[in-house]
């Protein structure tokens, strides 16, 4: 529009405007010539078109749709948004052999299906209702079987009455079906190539539409029925250019008649070559069965001969190996005997290595429970003399300290007489005084030397029952005790060394004095 505002020196909302106003004077004037409601002769026609042509028969037209690309309206939401990412109107067409529209349903929301459009539009109706003036039915060429005229669509209409689609690929299991898919594909490429031609020749398909859904309606009428005019004049002009194209017609139906002559002429031979093949078919299975009949009496006597032949060749063999079979029986018989024979042996001796465990178990368990007892009395007997030995420690300790008593006792007497003795007036001679004292102190060392000689038997007995206490783990507690009685013998015996060192210490100060 913004090229023909600028090559008129128009306004867009002027050159707008004459276009809409355009597309309705030719919606009005050329539609009701090019764009009619067919007649049942025309309808008829359509029809031989498409056998001649396509080989379908009783086809009155191929329909599809078509999404017109268009600028999304506002507040429109996804109404006009289709499968292709884009906002569009559909246009429904059915077109006949020359690429001429026959029906035209423009307008839809680009969402919807192309066999939903069908369902809702006035084409679809109509032919519910029967209302579009559609012949009734009629043979198949070549055969007697009456059917109803349909058109024809892709996988996206459903299967009428009127209307036929392609089987589904997971359908086609026989030639068939897929002899039909292939008619039935080159019968309605005529609508995709319509929309192909449509497409060259109004390039404003190949962009988007900046118009308002409504307008672009019209805009989508008045060039369908524009092509339609354009297919008008090429026909007229051709018919002008080609005086003779009646006769061309004429021709034409002469040789669709000797077609389907020929056609018939072709199936009756082909009936009757099938006949002759069922037949030969037959006589082919008859000799094979003959001759099967034969192979198997045939195999039947020679499976009895070689099964005689086997039985004569099996008694020969056993009459030969008869001898050799008792040898190998009696060998055997010995092998077992043998056998047995060693199983016994074998369970005797393990009998026997049991007895003889089992005894020495007994002797062990007889030997132990011997120095469990020996043990006990061994305790005892220890624990006895633990006893005693803990007595005469206290008897030697009580006497110990008696003898300790008396001792310092003695000393104190001996210190306190030579002190009384030794007084400073008195003189006495040396030699009196010592030999008086040495009495004395001779007479304490007797006692003394006595005493340790007691202590020393004493100590030499609490070793030996250390020692032998020592050889039983269970004594140790008492060990320790007779070692700490020994340890007090000994300081004892260190006491009383010192009390005699200072006896003579005495003793020899006060000779000096």
């Amino acid at each position: 529009m913004k090229t023909i505002s600028f090559s008129y020196r128009l306004g867009l909302s002027t050159v707008y405007q004459i276009i809409i106003e355009v597309c309705y004077a030719i919606i009005k004037i050329v539609m009701p010539e090019v764009m009619l409601v067919p007649t049942e002769q025309k309808w008829k026609e359509i029809a031989s078109e498409f056998w001649t042509c396509w080989n379908f028969p009783n086809c009155l037209g191929a329909i599809d749709g078509k999404h017109v690309t268009i600028q999304a309206s506002p507040n429109s939401g996804s109404q006009y948004f289709c499968y292709k990412k884009t906002f569009s109107i559909v246009l429904l067409a059915l077109v006949d052999t020359h690429y001429n529209f026959i029906a035209v349903d423009v307008g839809s929301f680009g969402k919807n299906s192309d066999g939903g459009i069908m369902a809702h539009s006035k084409l679809g109706k109509a032919l519910d209702q029967n209302k579009l003036n559609v012949p009734p039915k009629e043979a198949l060429p070549g055969t007697t079987n009456d059917v109803p005229y349909v058109i024809v669509g892709d996988e996206a209409f459903p299967l009428k009455t009127y209307l036929l689609r392609p089987y589904p690929g997971k359908q086609l299991d026989c030639n068939e079906k897929r002899v039909y898919n292939y008619r039935l594909y080159r019968a309605r490429r005529v609508v995709e190539n319509a929309f192909g031609l449509l497409s060259q020749k109004f390039r404003i398909y190949n962009r988007r539409m900046q118009a308002k859904p409504e307008n672009a309606d019209t805009s989508d009428f008045s060039i369908c029925t524009d092509n339609n005019k354009d297919n008008k004049a090429k026909v007229d002009d051709t018919k002008k250019r080609h005086p003779c194209a009646e006769n061309d017609a004429a021709v034409k139906i002469n040789e669709r008649e000797a077609i389907e002559k020929l056609q018939v002429e072709h199936e009756a031979i082909v009936l009757d070559l099938q006949m002759q093949h069922q037949a030969e078919v037959k006589n082919l299975h008859l000799y094979y069965e003959f001759r099967i009949g034969e192979l198997h009496m045939n195999h039947g006597m020679m499976v009895s001969t070689l099964q005689r032949n086997h039985e004569i060749l099996v008694g020969h063999l056993r009459s030969l190996n008869y001898t050799q079979g008792i040898r190998q029986e009696a060998a055997l018989r010995d092998m077992r005997e043998l056998k047995n024979k060693t199983l016994k042996d074998h369970l005797q001796e393990i009998q026997s290595m049991r007895l003889k465990y089992d005894n020495k178990l007994k002797e062990y368990e007889i030997a132990m429970k011997g120095l469990i007892e020996e043990n006990e009395l061994l305790r005892t007997e220890h624990e006895s003399v633990l006893l005693d030995l803990r007595e005469t420690t206290k008897v030697f300790k009580v006497n110990m300290k008696a003898s300790m008593e008396c001792l310092v006792t003695e000393s104190n007497a001996a210190m306190e007489m030579l002190r009384n003795e030794n007084r400073p007036k008195m003189k006495i001679s040396s030699p009196f005084l010592t030999k008086q004292y040495e009495t004395k102190v001779e007479g304490i060392r007797r006692k003394l030397a006595e005493k340790k000689q007691q202590r020393s038997i004493i100590a030499t007995h609490l070793r030996s029952t250390n020692s032998h206490g020592d050889n039983n783990a269970n004594n140790t507690a008492n060990t320790i005790t007779n070692d700490h009685a020994i340890d007090m013998v000994k300081v004892q015996d260190t006491m009383l060394q010192e009390t005699v060192e200072d006896c003579q210490k005495l003793f020899y100060d006060t000779v000096r004095m």
